[in-house]
């Protein structure tokens, strides 16, 4: 079982399907440039394979207002 959280800060519950890989891709705003040309490529490419079942995840590393004030002091920002 995975625990995730999607950008509204909703809990998200995935539970094993039929999937060989899971695949993280990982992006942030903050970082002042977007490696946008990358993602997209390696989604569509994961998601085009067919020699496996890949599910996708673009997980966004950007620092969340639902985290809460007290949360990110926890983490010194």
């Amino acid at each position: 079982m995975m625990l995730l959280h999607d950008l509204e800060g909703n809990r998200f519950v995935g539970e094993k399907g039929n999937e060989d890989f899971h695949v993280f891709i990982y992006w942030a705003k903050f970082t002042g440039k977007l490696n946008d040309d990358h993602v997209k490529v390696w989604g569509k490419q994961a998601l085009e394979n067919k020699k496996s079942n890949i599910k996708v995840y673009k997980v966004n590393m950007d620092f969340q207002e639902h985290w809460g004030e007290e949360n990110l002091k926890k983490i010194n920002i």
